[in-house]
């Protein structure tokens, strides 16, 4: 049986917002897939627990803009030009 610790150390861990789409954009130095910068993503098995609440607060600010971006953006019409 796992003691209180350890216990308690698997309860309260930051889980990684890593969902296996590993492919850097270039134009945002961001990982398409979770957000993170090449940094956080190599450092995030050393970080502390609040580090890593820190780089989820980022990564939903990023989100946000991306979302913002996105939204601002005006619908294209469709290639063959039929709407």
């Amino acid at each position: 049986m796992a003691d209180t610790f350890t216990t308690r150390a698997a309860v309260h861990a930051v889980p990684s917002p890593c969902i296996a789409v590993c492919t850097m954009n270039p134009a945002s130095d961001f990982c398409d897939g979770c957000q993170r910068t090449i940094g956080e993503i190599a450092a995030w098995s050393t970080l502390g627990n609040d580090e890593k609440r820190q780089i989820w607060v980022r990564i939903g600010q990023r989100r946000a803009r991306a979302a913002a971006l996105q939204a601002s953006v005006p619908a294209t019409a469709p290639a063959d030009g039929k709407n």
